[in-house]
C-alpha cells in the first residue's frame, strides 16, 4: 500500500535534537497541546475533561487549546463554560488561532487529539517530528502512523476517561521508555514526511496514474497537468480519483517551476495557455490584478495549493488604498463542495487583522468570482498589508486562481492575487 502523507516543515524537525539532548524531559505540570478548529467534530470538550481527571489523579497538568474558535461559537462557548464551571482556567487556556504553531510543539510534553473522526491529522505529523508525544483514539487515518506503545498510545475510544487513561499510561512508562516510543516517532515521520520523499512519491503516483488512465496522444496534457481544468480530471476519472488527483498538484507546481523548466521556458517561449482558458466573466479580476501587481511575459495563471491542507495563503499587497470595501477572488473547489467555509482577512503590515469575511463554499457558484465584503470598509490600508485566504472543514480540495511569477532560473517565485479590490 502506498502511504503519502502531507511533507512536515524543516522547523519542527528542527526541535528534535534539543529535546533529545535534554532526554526528553517531562515539564511539571506535564504541558499538552491540542490543536484544531474548536467544534463538536474534534471533540476538544472530552480533552479538557481528561485533563480534569488527570488533575483529579493527581498529575498537575496544563492544557493549551490553539485553533480557530469563532466558526463554531456555541461549541467554543460550551468549552470555556466548562473551564469556568470546574474551576480550571490555570489548567485550560484557549490561544486561538495562531500563526506560529512550532512554539507550542517546542514546549509541550504531548499532543492529546480528541476528534470523532480525522483524516491524517497534519498536528500529528508535526508533534512526531518534534519530539512530543502523541496519544489519540484510532480514528481516521491516525493508526496507519502510530502503532500502539511502539510510536504513540491509541486511546481505547474517543471518551475523558479512555483519553486520560492512555496519558496516564506514556507517564508511567520509564524515562527510557518514552524515549524509545519518541524516538521511533521521529524515525516514522523522518522518512515519510521529508518534502523530497513525499515529491518523489506523488510524481511517481501521477505518472503510474496517467499511463494506466490518459490516451497516448495526451502527452503534453500530462506535463502539464496544474495548467488543466478541473473539469478535464472529473471527466476521467471517478470523482473520488479526481479528488485524490487534484489534492497532488500542489506538489507537481513544484516541479513545474523547478531550475530545469524555467530555463527551457525562458529558451523556448513556451505558451501559457491557461489565459486562454480561463472565462471572460473574470476579465474584471485580470485587468485589476495586470494595473496593480504588473504583468511580465513569464507570469502564469495558475490554481493555489489545497488550502484546505494548510492554515492560509497570504499575499502581501505593496500599494495602498484608500478605502477597501470587498474583495472579488477566483475560487475553484476541485469537486463540488457540500460542507466548509471559505474567508479572507485583511492584516495590517503590523499584524493585525483589519478585517475579514466568510462564505459557504456549498455557496461558491462553479465559474464565476466569488465575492467577499466586509461587514465595514477599511480605510486607509497602507502598503505592505496582506491579504489571507483560508479555508475550514470541506470536504473536497479547494484552491484559488493566482498569478506566478517565476524567476528565470535563479530566485524565489512571486505569486500575486488573481483579484479585484473594492
Amino acid at each position: 500500500m502506498r502511504r503519502i502523507v502531507c511533507p512536515v516543515d524543516e522547523v519542527y524537525f528542527s526541535l528534535f535534537p534539543p529535546r533529545e539532548a535534554q532526554n526528553f524531559a517531562i515539564q511539571d505540570p506535564l504541558q499538552i497541546v491540542v490543536s484544531g478548529t474548536l467544534q463538536p467534530r474534534k471533540n476538544q470538550l472530552a480533552a479538557i475533561k481528561a485533563a480534569l481527571l488527570l488533575l483529579k489523579a493527581g498529575h498537575e497538568v496544563k492544557v493549551h487549546v490553539i485553533g480557530y474558535d469563532d466558526l463554531h461559537s456555541d461549541y467554543a462557548k460550551a468549552c470555556r463554560d466548562y473551564v469556568a464551571e470546574q474551576g480550571l482556567e490555570n489548567h485550560v487556556i484557549f490561544h486561538g488561532f495562531v500563526s506560529d504553531p512550532e512554539r507550542f510543539y517546542a514546549n509541550c510534553d504531548l499532543l492529546l487529539i480528541s476528534a470523532l473522526d480525522e483524516s491524517m491529522p497534519q498536528t500529528m505529523l508535526q508533534a512526531m517530528a518534534s519530539g512530543v508525544a502523541v496519544v489519540s483514539p484510532s480514528v481516521g487515518g491516525v493508526s496507519e502512523l502510530i502503532k500502539h506503545r511502539y510510536n504513540g498510545l491509541i486511546a481505547k475510544d474517543t471518551s475523558p476517561e479512555e483519553l486520560a487513561n492512555a496519558v496516564k499510561e506514556f507517564l508511567e512508562y520509564s524515562i527510557a521508555r518514552r524515549a524509545e516510543i519518541l524516538r521511533s516517532a521521529f524515525r516514522t515521520i523522518g522518512i515519510l514526511g521529508r518534502s523530497s520523499y513525499v515529491r518523489a512519491e506523488l510524481m511517481d503516483l501521477y505518472g503510474s496514474a496517467f499511463r494506466t488512465s490518459a490516451p497516448m496522444g495526451s502527452i503534453e496534457a500530462i506535463v502539464d497537468i496544474p495548467m488543466a481544468r478541473p473539469g478535464m480530471l472529473l471527466g476521467r476519472f471517478e470523482p473520488a480519483v479526481a479528488s485524490t488527483i487534484a489534492r497532488l498538484h500542489s506538489e507537481v507546481e513544484a516541479y513545474h517551476f523547478s531550475r530545469p523548466l524555467r530555463l527551457a521556458r525562458a529558451v523556448t517561449r513556451r505558451s501559457r495557455r491557461m489565459w486562454d482558458m480561463i472565462s471572460s466573466v473574470f476579465a474584471p479580476l485580470d485587468l485589476f490584478s495586470r494595473e496593480h501587481f504588473g504583468r511580465t511575459r513569464r507570469d502564469e495563471l495558475r490554481l493555489s495549493e489545497d488550502l484546505s491542507g494548510i492554515s492560509y495563503r497570504e499575499y502581501t499587497v505593496h500599494f495602498a488604498l484608500p478605502s477597501l470595501a470587498a474583495i472579488d477572488l477566483g475560487i475553484v473547489p476541485l469537486v463540488r463542495a457540500s460542507t466548509g467555509l471559505i474567508g479572507i482577512e485583511i492584516v495590517s503590515s503590523k499584524d493585525k487583522i483589519l478585517g475579514s469575511a466568510v462564505r459557504s463554499l456549498a455557496d461558491v457558484e462553479e465559474g464565476l468570482p466569488a465575492k467577499f465584503s466586509l461587514n465595514t470598509p477599511i480605510c486607509d490600508l497602507q502598503a505592505g498589508w496582506r491579504l489571507r485566504v483560508f479555508v475550514r472543514e470541506s470536504d473536497v480540495p479547494v484552491t484559488i486562481y493566482e498569478v506566478v511569477r517565476p524567476a528565470v532560473i535563479y530566485g524565489s517565485l512571486k505569486r500575486f492575487p488573481f483579484a479585484k479590490f473594492e
